[in-house]
């Protein structure tokens, strides 16, 4: 935090002063004594954390019944964290709002908490966020409008979400996604044909939803696709010949 104090004098005089208060220095960073009391308290509650060069730079709350949105108001104040990962918790939005303070954050595990769309609208600010697993939470079409904003991406994660190929019109500014799990939705062939700019994708999950063989020659303009689920979806098998006739570098999974 940054004063400027009157000190008197015959002239009018400031001196600029750079404070640090409640644990936190003047470029943001907490000191080492507050970090570790919370890094205590959150091995106590299981958490796995993980350090590099002397910093912390991820922690992993996966499958841990103990921690709660109050314990992210605290690692919200650990800005040098890259990785968080809190699949399945009882984490909620309210929890998640907590975190907008992580500029560093790349990775945020998210799949089967209790998160819906208010937790994508208090994200959509973070450009470090690269990879993003969203499965099997409380999200809808309307929140995937917050993602639009988000076109640094790398993954995205919506497995068993209720979105619709509605949704779909949100992601398809995502240009920059090599990972898209749509996988146990509602998408049929309109909604993939939303997201057809969406060149770079080298890893597409679709299995468990609607799409027939009318949609091959759009999956065949995936051109960098290594790895393709279709399985248990309305193709035939004479369209997955042509997919794989079309896609003869990319492992299908039918």
């Amino acid at each position: 935090m940054i004063l400027y104090v009157w000190i008197g004098g015959g002239a009018q005089t400031w001196c600029r002063a750079e404070l640090s208060f409640l644990g936190e220095e003047s470029d943001g960073r907490i000191d080492e004594a507050l970090e570790g009391r919370i890094l205590k308290n959150m091995k106590s509650k299981g958490a796995h954390v993980f350090e590099k060069d002397g910093r912390v730079i991820e922690i992993n709350f996966n499958h841990n019944t103990e921690v709660a949105d109050e314990d992210l108001k605290s690692i919200g104040k650990l800005i040098g964290i890259t990785d968080l990962s809190l699949e399945k918790t009882q984490i909620t939005s309210r929890g998640i709002c907590q975190l907008k303070n992580l500029s560093q954050l790349e990775w945020l595990n998210l799949y089967q908490t209790k998160i819906d769309d208010k937790a994508l609208e208090c994200l959509k600010a973070m450009k470090s966020l690269k990879h993003l697993p969203l499965g099997e939470t409380f999200i809808t079409d309307k929140g995937l409008r917050h993602l639009s904003a988000m076109e640094q991406l790398k993954f995205l994660g919506l497995r068993g979400n209720g979105i619709t190929d509605k949704g779909m019109l949100h992601l398809k500014g995502l240009r920059r996604l090599e990972g898209l799990h749509l996988g146990f939705t509602n998408l049929t062939n309109r909604g993939i044909r939303e997201i057809k700019g969406v060149v770079r994708l080298k890893k597409l999950w679709l299995q468990n939803t609607r799409i027939t063989d009318e949609i091959v020659d759009v999956l065949a303009g995936f051109k960098s696709l290594s790895e393709l689920n279709i399985q248990r979806t309305h193709l035939t098998i004479e369209g997955v010949k042509k997919l794989r006739r079309k896609l003869p570098g990319c492992r299908i999974a039918y």
